[in-house]
């Protein structure tokens, strides 16, 4: 098995038993991480929540109703599962940027937190397609 396909799977695994009757599964990023959030105006580290003061793995996982964000820590390996979950109809995409080597960084504005940028990479090229076209449509 893959790297790629082994991250996939534990990423589908930690939101399993979420998921309700008939919701699907559309779009799996193992890899996305974000990157270190600036120090806030009041000379304070972030240390809770998606978006943090360090550069962190949080695994997307995409249904037909909801955005699941993992808290994979330092590693894509989603370690204390589920960190938040949105409605799509929350989350729009606010910008997609070409980065180096294949890689993408998409900022998705999310409730409670505002505009989160997540950096993915070439294996999740085709998710991000999926991604950015269930936010985008509507």
């Amino acid at each position: 098995m893959s790297t790629a396909t082994k991250a996939r799977q534990e990423a589908l695994d930690a939101v399993r038993e979420r998921l309700r009757p008939r919701e699907e599964v559309v779009a799996v990023l193992p890899f996305a991480s974000t990157p270190k959030r600036k120090i806030g105006p009041d000379g304070l580290k972030v240390r809770d929540g998606v978006y943090q003061s360090y550069r962190r793995y949080r695994p997307i996982v995409v249904t037909d109703r909801r955005l699941f964000v993992l808290d994979g820590g330092r590693t894509p390996h989603p370690r204390r599962g589920v960190l938040a979950e949105y409605p799509l109809e929350q989350v729009d995409v606010v910008d997609v940027i070409a980065k180096r080597f294949n890689q993408n960084r998409v900022v998705l504005d999310l409730p409670d937190e505002g505009a989160v940028p997540f950096d993915v990479g070439g294996y999740e090229v085709d998710d991000l397609a999926v991604l950015r076209a269930r936010l985008e449509r509507r």
